[in-house]
C-alpha cells in the first residue's frame, strides 16, 4: 500500500482519536457541572480501551506500511536490475549474433573461393583432388559449381566415388520439409 493510500486512514484514525479525546474533557465538564452528561459513566469507563485500542491499531497501521513502503523499495530495486541484467543478455546476443555473421561470411566466401578455384583447374586435376575427398565433402563443393564444370570432374572420378557423390547430392535436399 503506498504512502498516498495510507495518509487518509491514518489522519481519519487521528481525527476520530481527537474527537473522542475532546468529548471526553465535555462530559468531565458536564459531570463536574451537574448536569447529565450525554454518555454515563458507564460508557466513559470503556473510551481509554477504545483509545488505546486505537492507538495500537494505529501503530500497527504505521509499521504496516512502513514495511510495505520497504518491500516496494526493494521491488523496485530488484525490477531495475532485472531490467539492467536483460539489457546486457539483450546486448551479448546482439554481439552474438554479429560474430555468427562474420564467422559464417568468411566461411561462405572461402567455401566459395575453393569452388572458383575448382572449377578453374583442368578437369583431370581437380578429379585428383576430389577422389581423396570423402564423397560428403566433395558433394558440399560440386553443388556450388557450375553443371559444365561439377560434370567434367564428376566425368573424371572412379564410377564408384562418382556415384556416392551424386546419391550425396540427390539426398542432399530429401529431408527438407515440402510444404
Amino acid at each position: 500500500m503506498s504512502a498516498s493510500r495510507v495518509m487518509p486512514v491514518l489522519v481519519l484514525f487521528l481525527g476520530a482519536s481527537v474527537a473522542i479525546r475532546a468529548g471526553l474533557g465535555v462530559v468531565g465538564v458536564q459531570a463536574a457541572a451537574g448536569d447529565e452528561p450525554l454518555a454515563t459513566q458507564e460508557c466513559a469507563a470503556p473510551v481509554p480501551e477504545v483509545l488505546a485500542a486505537f492507538a495500537e491499531r494505529e501503530a500497527r497501521l504505521a509499521a504496516e506500511s512502513s514495511a510495505l513502503e520497504q518491500r516496494m523499495v526493494e521491488l523496485q530495486r530488484s525490477k531495475e536490475q532485472l531490467a539492467a541484467q536483460l539489457e546486457d543478455i539483450r546486448a551479448a546476443e546482439a554481439a552474438l549474433k554479429a560474430t555468427l555473421a562474420i564467422s559464417e561470411t568468411a566461411s561462405e566466401e572461402d567455401i566459395g573461393q575453393l569452388v572458383r578455384v575448382y572449377e578453374n583447374m583442368k578437369p583431370r586435376d581437380a578429379a585428383a583432388l576430389f577422389s581423396e575427398m570423402a564423397p560428403e565433402f566433395a558433394a558440399g563443393f560440386v553443388a556450388r559449381m557450375q553443371p559444365e564444370s561439377a560434370a567434367l570432374i564428376l566425368a573424371g572420378l572412379e564410377a564408384q566415388k562418382s556415384h556416392a557423390i551424386s546419391v550425396m547430392l540427390a539426398g542432399r535436399n530429401a529431408r527438407a520439409p515440402r510444404e
